[in-house]
């Protein structure tokens, strides 16, 4: 009876050394795939601060520039704290004291079509980040701006 006893405490102390051996090896397990994880998001916030920082750099190689005989692209900003770009522009002819600029409002399904349809602007929006836009008139004064996102995108899936 004692020896049958000796062996079960044997056998279930094996038992706990295998099951303890599996739970370290799963916790192992874990820990690399959280750090793995650690590491692509970390990766992937670089990646977009890089795409951001040098989108804004490019774009403002040609600024200002004039994109209609009456707005122009002044400068375009990289926010990689919210993950964002906004484009700045100008109306160099109309004066908001003058004119109503309701037809940017107008204009926003457009724009939200070409941004949600372009693969080239598009990544960001993926990535969880937005594209903002500041118009002024000639005298320097906002009259409008707008943000645009991956939701925008969800919303008007049949623009």
């Amino acid at each position: 009876m004692k020896n049958v006893i000796v062996i079960l405490i044997v056998i279930m102390g094996l038992l706990i050394w295998v099951a303890s051996g599996k739970i370290g090896r799963e916790l192992a397990h874990s820990s690399v795939d959280l750090a793995k994880s650690k590491i692509s998001e970390r990766k992937e916030v670089k990646d977009i601060t890089y795409g951001l920082i040098n989108a804004a750099k490019e774009l403002n190689k040609d600024t200002p520039k004039m994109l209609s005989d009456q707005l122009r692209l002044d400068r375009v900003y990289a926010d990689t704290t919210q993950a964002s770009i906004t484009y700045s522009h100008t109306f160099v002819n109309i004066s908001s004291k003058a004119t109503d600029f309701d037809f940017l409002n107008n204009n926003l399904p457009k724009t939200i079509k070409f941004l949600c349809n372009d693969d080239d602007m598009n990544w960001l929006m993926l990535k969880g980040g937005l594209y903002k836009y500041i118009f002024k008139d000639k005298d320097g004064i906002e009259v409008g701006e707008f943000s645009i996102s991956y939701s925008d995108c969800l919303e008007h899936k049949g623009v």
